[in-house]
């Protein structure tokens, strides 16, 4: 599956003049969204929900399989009216350099801030990323499925959303077959120097 994923950092500030005034309730900080930095994202392929062609939905802990962790560098960038996107590059676990797809190229993903969450925003029929993967360990047939990601930021720098493939080819029989997983995704540090250059 493809490995996709969102997270965080905000500033605000409060400028006055003349005498102070009276307290006022403070109100709750908002949502941390701009993402700036390594961030580690969990995907809960067991927890998720597999809606079938026919339309059935299946809980996928029932089809094995185990939970993804993946890491990628995030880097923000708004325009003058206020648009804002973000554009994520996978990295590995330990020294946070760019990870590579077979073809030798890094692996890059487009995200768009929504006002609320961001949602990924890959070249695609639809929109998403297409990734292909073997229908079983023979590895003689496989799919290619559409995959994307929307993620919401939460007020303590992490993110929830929900990972999502929809299968677009029949190869393994299950065409028009969708999985939603949960996942989440927190900043563990900073962006090593020369990835966005």
């Amino acid at each position: 599956m493809a490995c996709i994923a969102a997270a965080t950092a905000i500033w605000s500030f409060v400028a006055g003049r003349g005498e102070p005034a009276e307290s006022a309730p403070v109100a709750d900080a908002p949502p941390i969204w701009h993402l700036d930095g390594i961030y580690r994202i969990d995907v809960d392929f067991p927890n998720g929900v597999l809606r079938t062609k026919d339309g059935n939905l299946i809980n996928m802990a029932t089809l094995g399989g185990d939970a993804q962790t993946v890491y990628s560098a995030r880097n923000t960038t708004c325009n003058e009216v206020g648009n804002c996107s973000s554009i994520s590059i996978a990295v590995d676990a330990q020294e946070h350099l760019p990870a590579r797809d077979e073809s030798g190229n890094i692996i890059r993903t487009a995200y768009r801030w929504t006002g609320t969450r961001w949602v990924s925003d890959n070249e695609g029929p639809n929109g998403g990323t297409i990734h292909s993967s073997p229908c079983d360990e023979s590895g003689t047939a496989s799919d290619s499925s559409e995959v994307w990601a929307e993620m919401i930021p939460l007020a303590d720098g992490t993110l929830t959303g929900t990972f999502h493939e929809r299968v677009m080819t029949d190869g393994c029989g299950i065409f028009g077959d969708e999985r939603s997983s949960p996942m989440t995704m927190i900043r563990v540090g900073d962006v090593p120097s020369g990835i966005f250059d």
